[in-house]
Order: C-alpha cells, then structure tokens, then sequence
C-alpha cells in the first residue's frame, strides 16, 4: 500500500491517503502538475513543475574570474 501524506499550504493540516477525508491527488504526467485540494480550507494546492530540461537549459553560469 503506498500512503501519501497531503500538507496544505494555506492551513497546514495534514492528511494521510489512509484517513477517511475527502483529500485527492491529482498527479497530472501530461501537463507536469501535481493538484491537491485541502478538505479543510478548500484551498487549491498546485505545483507546475513544468519543462524540467527548459529549465536545467536556462541555468547560467557566472563569469571566470582572472584567467584559468
């Protein structure tokens, strides 16, 4: 059995994928999102964890300095 544990970050109460709350998981591979929304404040937990190698992509170094 896998057991996810939900944290709000509005109310930060916590939910296990065990209890009997109304707490559900979206995990969304198509439009790389994760969704959850807290059964205690009905606020809408989401994470766009969008192109990952767009990002890595735009990582930039800063300049030498000196001559190596």
């Amino acid at each position: 059995m896998l057991r996810i544990e939900q944290i709000c970050g509005k109310c930060g109460k916590h939910f296990l994928s065990v209890d009997n709350e109304e707490s559900v998981l979206v995990i969304d591979y198509k439009e790389s999102t994760i969704g959850f929304i807290c059964p205690n404040c009905n606020y809408n937990n989401y994470l766009n964890l969008g192109d990952i190698q767009k990002a890595l992509d735009k990582k930039t170094k800063l300049p030498s300095i000196g001559s190596f």
